[in-house]
């Protein structure tokens, strides 16, 4: 977010703080629930201070952080307690402590592959630091988010060589596969907004037939968990019913709905946000319980992959459950 949150003095400054404590309701409210889920970390977030990031980093790395404007305005810290912003080994080990999490690349440096600057080399680089850090800590990452979802045909042969076998695709139409920046971007976000409460583009659904079509698996992306917003508490019942929609569609069709957010979503009116989820929660644990629907992270996915979509009860058990 360096680019758009300069400073404390920015509004959004407080979201990014709140994320830490989101984390941890989040993992508790998980865990409650039996619900398993896949945190992409960047890279830099596992270092423990500023001297141990500089022993991980790629040479690259100053170039990919020049692709970001306003990467490297904030100074680094000397430890997570100095600096919770930038260093999260804590967090980390809350998340791998967590029953059912998955931890996954967000790449090292939050690399923005649509942009200029560096290329296919320095991206593969870059994960390669992703993964040496994690394995410091004894993780081998298997699955990838791309930074802004920005996602290049050309760069996804680098993933396997990285060790990546999944990645998060986008949802082929209704304006998903657009750029939110740029030319038309306006059209393309209010689409997208309007999408969120409304039922314009469908519930991008992923049949287990389209992940195992190529290689590196694409466990593409459903549905944005766009945040509450005061402005538009009116709406607060079409936000959630647009996610649940997509639950009971995936469960009568047994495809998979793939929804995220950001922990920073959640950094701003927790209560609310948490209340919005639990609600959606609800309606999972009923189709769990009257259709078999089940919660699974990317690496749950891949660990699914062979067994077929028509063959629920005969899917593995992973070691949380």
């Amino acid at each position: 977010m360096a680019g758009k949150v300069p400073g404390s003095e920015h509004p959004y400054w407080s979201n990014l703080l709140g994320a830490r404590k989101a984390v941890s309701r989040l993992l508790e409210l998980f865990q409650e629930r039996d619900i398993h889920a896949t945190w992409a970390t960047v890279g830099k977030l596992f270092a423990r201070g500023r001297d141990d990031l500089e022993g991980f980093a790629p040479q690259v790395l100053q170039q990919c952080e020049s692709k970001s404007a306003g990467a490297s305005r904030l100074s680094l810290g000397s430890s997570e307690e100095e600096d919770p912003l930038h260093f999260a080994p804590g967090m980390i080990q809350q998340i791998l402590a967590a029953p059912g999490q998955e931890l996954a690349c967000h790449t090292f440096c939050h690399y923005s592959c649509d942009e200029p600057g560096p290329d296919v080399h320095s991206f593969k680089a870059d994960l390669e630091a992703a993964q040496a850090i994690a394995e410091r800590d004894g993780v081998r990452l298997r699955s990838l988010v791309f930074p802004r979802n920005q996602i290049l045909s050309s760069y996804l042969p680098v993933l396997p060589e990285a060790g990546i076998e999944a990645y998060r695709g986008n949802p082929p139409k209704g304006m998903y596969h657009l750029p939110a920046s740029g030319p038309g971007r306006y059209a393309v976000r209010a689409f997208r907004l309007l999408d969120s409460y409304v039922n314009l583009s469908g519930h991008h659904l992923v049949p287990w037939s389209s992940i195992t079509a190529e290689y590196p698996y694409n466990v593409r992306a459903s549905r944005f968990l766009r945040p509450y917003s005061r402005k538009l508490k009116a709406l607060e019942p079409l936000r959630r019913r647009r996610v649940v929609q997509g639950l009971r569609a995936a469960a009568r069709n047994k495809e998979i709905f793939h929804l995220w957010w950001h922990p920073h979503n959640f950094g701003a009116e927790p209560e609310a946000n948490l209340a919005g989820l639990e609600a959606i929660l609800d309606e999972f644990e009923q189709l769990r319980e009257k259709r078999g629907m089940r919660s699974l992270n990317m690496g749950g996915v891949l660990d699914c992959i062979g067994i077929g979509e028509d063959s629920w009860e005969e899917w593995p058990t992973n070691e949380h459950e």
